[in-house]
């Protein structure tokens, strides 16, 4: 395996701890250190994934011209210095700014590591799916690593999130370490208009929408909701530990899979609504645990199918204003998902109990789960009956011969 994805898999398994380290502790800091209600959460979520919205596509023009190291580099720092001065914060609209920094520092390391094991065209399933795994294995440490720095500060919010500044701050120096003539950089005519051909996936956008809204949700409403049902921080911590595992052993095999994109959309999809209609009757821990399971299977398996069955169908040229475009539609889901989960919870309280309107975002998202995997379904036995179709016509075509 070469050494640049080698130090890519160290670089995101250390942004994968830093980024549970703080995005569950962070909402939790909010909801009960600033004061701040779930429309205001929701407002924080948003600024954190928002600049994820336009950013990636600049980048991927970008990556056409400009070593993508560099640009992995520049989003370390900038990733890293709002989580080591957030002991400055004292209002949740100070949170807003920093996590609006650190949305726009996200969007300059998720592209360019794409591109750089996207240009193996051989093994870029196993090496996608192997870099979302060793994210997910970040994930599920830094939740351990944060349960236990909450137990032995009494809960120290602020001392959690400097440390994780810290622990991204540390792999600027692997960055630095990443080949730098892994490509050779183009200098092409800018062609914007490449980015509609995105659209020609409706479905799949549709599907790379809902769960990465879902994971947005998980982020940053889900912890206070979970809170607010009786579950102590470490617990929750806890939880997302499990979440991370599952997420893990489920990437570890995703790239055998891909033979069957069609048949596990439609499988996400439906284990995304088992997940939330087991959410919105939890009351206990291990409730909690049966809804995460299916939670963590379904959302992990979405992006490195749907970025496959994007890349798979376009011109070798694209590669890059396609990943640009695939991770904007990442950004308008994580956007879309604290915002519509703030704004649920705020529009049901006014009609029915405030402790049951905190459940209204969960409904919301099992209903589209349920939609989706019914349009999935049909979409896959029209496919199927069009695969019968031409299997016939090739039939009568070898008896006339």
């Amino acid at each position: 395996m070469p050494r640049h994805v080698i130090l890519l898999f160290i670089i995101v398994t250390m942004l994968g701890t830093s980024h549970t380290m703080y995005g569950h502790s962070l909402s939790l800091f909010s909801h009960d250190e600033l004061g701040a209600d779930y429309e205001e959460l929701g407002y924080i979520g948003t600024a954190r994934f928002l600049p994820y919205l336009a950013i990636p596509l600049f980048i991927g023009l970008l990556l056409d011209r400009i070593n993508p190291r560099y640009l992995l580099v520049l989003g370390i720092l900038l990733y890293s210095i709002p989580l080591l001065l957030i002991t400055s914060v004292t209002s949740p609209t100070e949170v807003i700014m920093f996590q609006f920094v650190i949305g726009s520092a996200h969007a300059f390391i998720w592209p360019p590591a794409q591109s750089i094991l996207s240009q193996d065209r051989r093994n870029r399933r196993k090496y996608v799916g192997r870099f979302m795994m060793f994210f997910m294995i970040g994930l599920a440490l830094g939740t351990m690593v944060g349960s236990v720095i909450l137990d032995m500060t009494e809960t120290n919010y602020r001392l959690l999130l400097q440390l994780a500044g810290a622990v991204v701050l540390s792999s600027i120096v692997l960055a630095i370490l990443v080949h730098p003539r892994i490509r050779r950089a183009k200098h092409e005519m800018l062609d914007v208009k490449s980015f509609r051909k995105i659209l020609h996936f409706p479905l799949t956008i549709s599907l790379v929408l809902f769960s990465t809204a879902c994971f947005s949700m998980l982020f940053t409403i889900y912890p206070p909701f979970v809170h607010d049902r009786g579950l102590e921080s470490s617990h929750i911590l806890l939880l997302f530990t499990i979440y991370g595992t599952v997420r893990v052993g489920t990437m570890s095999i995703v790239h055998y899979l891909h033979n069957h994109a069609h048949k596990l959309m439609i499988l996400c999809a439906s284990l995304i609504s088992v997940g939330m209609s087991v959410t919105v009757f939890a009351s206990s821990f291990m409730d909690f645990v049966f809804a995460m399971i299916p939670l963590g299977i379904g959302i992990s398996l979405i992006y490195p199918l749907g970025l496959d069955e994007i890349l798979s169908h376009i011109d070798r040229r694209l590669t890059n204003k396609m990943i640009g475009a695939f991770e904007c539609l990442v950004g308008l889901g994580w956007i879309t998902g604290p915002l519509v989960g703030g704004y649920a919870t705020h529009i049901a309280a006014g009609y029915i109990v405030p402790d049951e309107a905190i459940s209204a975002p969960y409904w919301l998202f099992l209903v589209i789960g349920i939609v989706l995997s019914i349009l999935l379904l049909v979409s896959y036995k029209r496919l199927d009956v069009k695969r019968q179709n031409t299997y016939k016509d090739w039939e009568a075509y070898s008896d006339d011969a």
